[in-house]
């Protein structure tokens, strides 16, 4: 599209006309509406003080708005909104410029309007040389041309103090769309009041919107195969939204087909010769790399991360940086990888062992961690020296592609990480069943596990299984009440109970039951629900509406057999997936709600008598994964640590929570059992060991 630059010289309301026709050709004329009074303004908000109707409907919006509508929310203020426009000025030479900033409706984008709208906006930045472009009009356009302000300096300056705006922040540092208020700062005499602002990327960069972003160009991601983002075979996507806002598109993932799965195990086999046959050393020091390129963007990575899944940004923070130390760790166990020297049983014989890598590995993730359990998997499975084909949740895949962009600017050479996201049915079966694959390493629920892992035996191939658990946590009699209750808060609530880890019984002595519950029930009615990205919310919504309807369908069939339902177990918002933290009382084992994982926050509070019922209860479960007991009795905490049939214990710490350097794993329907995640038991997982015989005569 060539872009018509139009000049303040220009009679406004004939500029106007040329701008609808050259941005809006498919719209009847009829339909665009002209405000009465943008002439007298528009040199003071360029934002474009008009309503265009589509069909009946607006379809700008501009600052004039402002008293109707509150801008921060805009794009979700009226179902009718399905695009916008901005102006913005090019300094020095003060000429009047046009570009789209975004579109929500379906029907909009079926017209091909939306796209035309991103490639109008693309192709004025090229045109004029920019590195972006700022819509709303409240900040001059010479501000990031490209001898002048960067998106990067813009960023230090907002973060420095020296602009204001409460709303951008490091999201600017990699050339983000980004959306918020303008206040009080530059150009005074452009400020008549708030006006919304819209960041584009750069031409040369693939922008991940934020929000307000045209969905159709922008946020349609694809597969990484072979060192390439490569579209999925049909052309089909996955409409990923925020479970906190449901309005808001945080990206389309790809639809993969057979087809897509094939490539990259055949991209994968491919690489592995010559990954494996690198030092180990290099290896791990393209995975430090990959840490320190994450660690930089921790900010801007926790923010998306909180949009795809849920969690509250500190939650998501937190899941970011134990990515970067994860990748860390196995990096440093590069400069370990060995064998040992054995004692032969003749002479002159030299008899030692080493560990070798297994060739190209498959791993399947859950939604609940999108980035730190992929990184936890891929590092040990990398530094080892094998390629890896990931299929990440379907719920939760931007973060996964996310990962591969890191690891490419890292280094890692092309087809030795591989990402293919879509549905399991497809993509998992035929990593199970493909001999070019020669491990599984998967986390997930005990019934897909367990289907996997049939598939998986047919041939042998070697496969570890994360399966979830049904976690206790025991408060003997003797328990400080006040840290037993915030034990099992971080426990059970912390990142909205969908952890494996998470507490979901409580089996509590009988003589402090009901004191104990109390205490709870008031802890949890503190706790502040609500969208992961607002300062002050504790705990953020289910990933998705089918999670929030097992959450509270579990609540409702407790109550018919006969528990309490104290607190919570209802909804808090239609806009997310929202439940309100849940105690259960009265709970008994023969209940579904204290033999089966919820994957929510709900907690369910059993009474023991002594501390054999209690033990007894705690591993009367198909799962055992971990367990705590609040005791300040040395004695009782040894024999649960001898007797809890669970893979990690905990004494006087929350069920969740563990160490990088630790083995990580369940008893029973939690795992497979054979190995373990995290030290040195993946390393051994995504290993194979050799014993070498040389006779010396």
């Amino acid at each position: 599209m060539q872009f018509t630059v139009v000049n303040t010289a220009h009679e406004h309301i004939d500029a106007l006309e040329e701008i609808q026709r050259l941005c809006y050709p498919t719209l009847d004329p009829s339909h665009l509406l002209r405000r009465p009074h943008l002439e007298s303004h528009l040199r003071i908000f360029p934002a474009g003080q008009h309503v265009a109707l589509y069909e009946g409907r607006p379809v700008a919006m501009s600052s004039t708005l402002r008293q109707h509508v509150d801008f921060e929310h805009s794009q979700h203020a009226f179902d009718e909104v399905i695009a916008g426009g901005f102006f913005t000025t090019h300094e020095p030479t003060g000429e009047w410029l046009y570009g789209a900033d975004m579109s929500t409706h379906p029907d909009f984008r079926q017209k091909g309007l939306a796209s035309l709208l991103y490639q109008a906006r693309r192709d004025l930045i090229k045109q004029l040389n920019l590195r972006g472009m700022v819509g709303g009009g409240m900040v001059p356009g010479y501000r990031f041309h490209k001898d002048q302000m960067s998106l990067e300096e813009y960023a230090a300056k907002v973060s420095r103090g020296e602009l204001k705006d409460p709303t951008l922040t490091p999201q600017l540092k990699n050339g983000y769309v980004v959306r918020g208020i303008i206040r009080d700062y530059l150009h005074d005499e452009l400020l008549g009041n708030d006006a919304t602002l819209i960041v584009s990327a750069t031409p040369d960069s693939r922008p991940y919107g934020l929000s307000g972003v045209c969905e159709d160009d922008m946020e349609k991601h694809k597969n990484f195969i072979g060192g390439e983002w490569v579209a999925p075979t049909g052309d089909q996507y996955t409409e990923i939204r925020n479970p906190a806002d449901t309005n808001d598109i945080v990206g389309y993932a790809p639809r993969s087909a057979a087809a897509d799965v094939d490539h990259a195990i055949a991209a994968a086999h491919a690489a592995y010769g010559a990954w494996a046959g690198r030092p180990a050393p290099e290896r791990g020091r393209i995975l430090y790399k990959a840490a320190n390129i994450i660690e930089g963007q921790i900010d801007v990575w926790a923010a998306e991360l909180t949009r795809e899944e849920g969690k509250t940004r500190t939650e998501a923070r937190m899941e970011v940086v134990r990515a970067v130390e994860v990748f860390r760790y196995f990096a440093g166990e590069a400069w370990r990888v060995g064998g040992d020297v054995l004692p032969a049983d003749t002479t002159n014989t030299l008899l030692y062992s080493k560990r070798v890598p297994l060739g190209a590995v498959a791993i399947i993730t859950p939604w609940n961690f999108p980035l730190s359990i992929p990184v936890w998997k891929m590092a040990p499975a990398l530094v080892m020296g094998n390629t890896v084909v990931l299929k990440p949740a379907s719920a939760t895949p931007i973060m996964a592609l996310r990962l591969m962009g890191a690891l490419h600017e890292a280094g890692v050479p092309a087809g030795v990480v591989n990402c293919i996201t879509g549905s399991g049915a497809v993509i998992g079966d035929q990593l199970a069943t493909d001999p070019r694959i020669k491990a599984v390493s998967f986390t997930g629920s005990y019934a897909v596990g367990h289907a996997l892992y049939q598939k998986t035996a047919l041939r042998l191939t070697r496969t570890h299984l994360e399966m979830g658990g049904k976690n206790p946590v025991i408060v003997a009699a003797d328990a400080d009440l006040d840290k037993a209750v915030n034990i099992v808060v971080r426990g059970g609530y912390g990142l909205t109970g969908q952890a494996c880890t998470a507490t979901s019984r409580v089996i509590v002595d009988r003589s402090i039951v009901d004191e104990f519950s109390r205490r709870l029930i008031a802890a949890a009615q503190k706790i502040v629900v609500g969208p992961g990205l607002v300062d002050g919310v504790q705990m953020g919504p289910a990933v998705s509406a089918a999670q929030r309807d097992i959450d509270n369908d579990f609540v409702a069939l407790a109550a018919e057999q006969g528990a309490q339902v104290s607190i919570g177990g209802n909804e808090v918002s239609a806009q997310g997936y929202f439940v309100r933290p849940t105690v259960v009382t009265g709970v008994t084992a023969d209940m579904r709600i204290a033999q089966e994982e919820v994957f929510g926050p709900v907690i369910g509070i059993l009474q023991a008598g002594d501390m054999n019922e209690a033990l007894a209860l705690s591993n009367d479960v198909a799962y055992g994964l971990s367990a705590t007991i609040v005791t300040n009795d040395l004695r009782q905490a040894i024999r649960f640590a001898d007797q809890a049939e669970a893979g990690m214990l905990k004494v006087n710490q929350p069920t969740a929570g563990v160490s990088i350097q630790a083995p990580f794993g369940g008893f029973k329907n939690s795992g497979s059992g054979m190995f373990r995640e995290m030290g040195k038991g993946a390393v051994e997982f995504f290993s194979q060991e050799k014993a070498i015989y040389i006779d010396g005569n």
